[in-house]
């Protein structure tokens, strides 16, 4: 999170690291910095990536502040009044030379240089076939069992914050295991960061997605020798692969940061948002919080080019009253930073219709709403959830785009 009061600093320094207007940076006065150390590598030439390996700022935060580079017309406002500050800081030291006196108008020139206004932006086309370019060239994997959510969104991408958000006991972390595991058997990397289940609980529910073992087998831990054997042959194909990496309890921002710059993975499931914490940030609240975990990790889906599934949670407000991107808990800056976001829930009985055929005990009809998509459609439909397998599926008969 940047302080408040080093908010105009940050403009400054985003605006230099995107690589723009660096012939200012020798306007500003770069010991009356708080970020002095930034901008001195960035004026020697050091991009966001040296920077963040050579000092202790994480990426995210550095793209945070390259977040506030859009405005032209803050940038101006803001590199004026260093300007300014640079020329009072000349003014105190000022002596009745005549080298002193040239200085001083030099540094009276340079603020007068600045002008504070804004411009239409130009070169759209070109910016727009180069971020069609982008899309087309973007790594995706196929949403697991879900046809309908693929062809709403065509797969999952790199570079995207994606959201899945449900009720406690609702099904989200069962719908993340699936996507984890289907990009995984898709031949990519994806890292599972659990806060609340450890890693012996992850293994059953994943054995008993794959048909392995039961639930009650994996509860009593009565599970048969040949059964163990296909589970042991099942999770060393997972491991021994490299492509499922598991992170016990790891809820620090920094450190899941610096795993996924180590492992440079296609994705990451997260699990959940209300349990991630920083190492160096403190905060007054869980808005502030939230606010700062989901703009890290929607710069480290861009600097890293990998796709971020977080998990929320949904307020318990309103239990069987279809959930809107309202409920979400604290739901400003996820809503604003996700790229999609996915909220399943159950469907009350007294709506399920047209369920004829179906053993209503052992399926539970469940709803899923793709209620933000930033680069296509948003849609809501029926799907099924095996609560014995944990798995979700799309019956034919149901589908609803």
């Amino acid at each position: 999170m940047i302080d408040k009061k080093y908010e105009e600093e940050a403009i400054l320094i985003g605006t230099w690291l995107s690589g723009d207007h660096l012939e200012d940076i020798d306007k500003v006065d770069l010991s009356l910095f708080h970020y002095r150390d930034i901008a001195s590598m960035i004026k020697r030439g050091f991009n966001a990536v040296e920077i963040a390996n050579k000092t202790n700022y994480m990426l995210s935060e550095l793209g945070i502040m390259m977040t506030y580079s859009h405005s032209e017309e803050l940038y101006n406002q803001a590199i004026r009044k260093w300007s300014l500050r640079r020329l009072e800081s000349e003014a105190k030291r000022f002596h009745p030379s005549e080298c002193g006196l040239e200085n001083l108008k030099r540094q009276i020139a340079a603020v007068e240089s600045v002008k504070i206004g804004v411009k239409a932006d130009d070169g759209i086309m070109e910016h727009y076939i180069a971020d069609l370019n982008e899309r087309r060239n973007a790594q995706r994997v196929k949403w697991s069992k879900l046809p309908t959510l693929n062809s709403l969104t065509d797969g999952i991408k790199s570079k995207k914050l994606i959201i899945i958000a449900g009720r406690p006991s609702e099904g989200k972390s069962a719908f993340a295991l699936q996507l984890l595991l289907g990009i995984v058997e898709s031949g990519k990397k994806v890292l599972y960061f659990s806060l609340e289940m450890s890693n012996d609980e992850t293994v059953d529910r994943i054995l008993i997605h794959e048909g392995i073992i039961t639930s009650s087998e994996a509860s009593s831990g009565k599970v048969s020798g040949e059964k163990l054997n296909d589970a042991v042959d099942y999770m060393k194909w997972i491991e021994e692969g490299g492509n499922l990496k598991f992170y016990e309890g790891v809820r620090q921002i920094e450190n899941i940061e610096e795993a996924i710059k180590k492992e440079r993975p296609f994705a990451v499931v997260i699990d959940q948002l209300s349990l991630m914490d920083s190492l160096r940030e403190r905060f007054n609240n869980i808005r502030e919080r939230f606010t700062f975990m989901t703009r890290s990790l929607k710069s480290i889906a861009m600097s890293y080019d990998v796709a971020i599934i977080l998990l929320c949670q949904i307020n318990r407000d309103g239990q069987g009253i279809k959930p809107t991107l309202a409920n979400l808990k604290e739901s400003g800056s996820i809503e604003e930073d996700a790229d999609a976001v996915i909220m399943i829930s159950k469907i009350p009985s007294s709506d399920i219709d047209n369920m004829g055929g179906l053993d209503l005990d052992s399926i539970r009809p469940m709803r899923l709403d793709l209620a933000k998509n930033r680069s296509g459609k948003i849609g809501e439909y029926q799907i099924m959830f095996n609560p014995s397998l944990m798995k979700f599926y799309e019956e034919e008969r149901f589908k609803r785009a």
